[in-house]
């Protein structure tokens, strides 16, 4: 930027000879200074500045698998055991806020037949904190986690087996509750998962280590 401004008042200078207009020589030395002084100034400022933070490096992203019992009942869910739990901790000293892209991708398959598949999609919908949220931006304040809380259906989504459920592939066991209302439990049922989240859409979404929980399901008739 100085050898700009050096090359500018040289032109201007000369221009000024060619054109036949005089200037008192104090004014040319301040002027000359001037240039010289916002330069550096330039050039002060340019060099102070730190480089930009990853926001990445201030979130810190988990999953897991709830591990328990899911009972099935008229064609209804009940129960923690499988659920889906997301979380996004701003661990920085400050307010983290910007438009939200809330988003988690889950594969989910059977430990001893991976074929078994399924994808399981969390949404802003399946926040538990939903205040996080205004008009598309997400404040996060120090210390503050988003956390999602994914139902989903247990079934698989890929292959010939689309639409199955997953307590198809253990054995069950024919029971009757205190009541005398039949109904089947399942073998332990043995997932491992793995899920990308993101909260913020200008932040790159962020790939959790793969996680395993367990499921026993109870099928009432």
């Amino acid at each position: 930027m100085l050898l700009h401004l050096v090359e500018f008042f040289c032109c201007f200078c000369g221009n000024m000879n060619r054109t036949s207009v005089s200037m008192p020589f104090p004014l040319i030395r301040f002027m000359m200074f001037g240039c010289v002084f916002i330069a550096a100034l330039s050039l002060s400022c340019d060099e102070s500045l730190p480089p930009r933070d990853d926001p990445q490096q201030f979130l810190v992203t988990t999953a897991i698998g709830l591990d328990g019992a899911l009972t099935y009942r008229g064609g209804l869910f009940d129960g923690t055991g499988g659920m889906f739990l997301l979380r996004v901790k701003n661990v920085y000293s400050e307010v983290l806020e910007g438009e939200e892209r809330i988003r988690g991708d889950i594969d989910v398959w059977l430990r001893d037949m991976p074929e078994k598949h399924s994808v399981v999609q969390a949404t802003k919908r399946d926040l538990t904190n939903g205040g996080l949220v205004t008009a598309n931006l997400v404040k996060l304040g120090p210390d503050t986690t988003a956390t999602l809380l994914k139902r989903w259906e247990h079934r698989v989504t890929f292959g010939a087996d689309s639409g199955r459920f997953f307590w198809e592939y253990v054995d069950s066991t024919l029971k009757y509750d205190s009541h005398g209302n039949p109904y089947y439990e399942s073998d332990p049922v043995r997932f491992v998962a793995s899920a990308r989240i993101q909260i913020f859409r200008n932040v790159q979404a962020v790939t959790v280590k793969r996680f395993e929980f367990t499921v026993v399901y109870l099928r009432f008739l």
